[in-house]
């Protein structure tokens, strides 16, 4: 009964994180003569076919439209200082980005992993070592 509890612990402990990373849209934005955006998911598929609104800064939409098969989403900027893009990818994949026209590029670029995801990974990575450090030192207490 304990193996099998802790058993259904330790996959539950596995398969959080996978949703929580599996629902998160990145996106990465440049300004030219139009705003270039692009939707992509952790593994740098892109998010195909998803609805895109962009509002300015009083919240009235001025652009909306679906993403391309290689996640792009164009607009042309009417002046405003500051807009916010939202796509929304379905089944609970959606993310927001606010673009401020005094700045060419941002998002989070492809190849780079941001600070918060690489510490993420080794405290996780640190959480399990632990986890099986505790449960070979209650196996040898046990066997004495």
């Amino acid at each position: 009964m304990k193996l099998s509890v802790g058993l259904t612990t330790l996959i539950c402990i596995f398969l959080i994180p996978l949703h929580v990373c599996a629902h998160k849209i990145m996106a990465y934005w440049e300004v030219e003569e139009t705003v270039h955006l692009s939707f992509y998911f952790p593994d740098r598929s892109p998010v195909k076919g998803a609805s895109v609104v962009v509002k300015g800064v009083g919240g009235e939409v001025v652009a909306e439209g679906v993403t391309d098969k290689e996640g792009r989403f164009t607009f042309r900027a009417k002046g405003a200082p500051l807009y916010t893009a939202i796509c929304e990818g379905g089944v609970g994949h959606r993310t927001e980005v606010t673009i401020p026209l005094g700045a060419r590029k941002g998002g989070e670029k492809e190849g780079r992993m941001p600070l918060r995801e690489l510490f993420s990974g080794l405290g996780y990575i640190i959480g399990l070592a632990g986890i099986l450090m505790w449960a070979f030192s209650r196996r040898k207490t046990t066997r004495r």
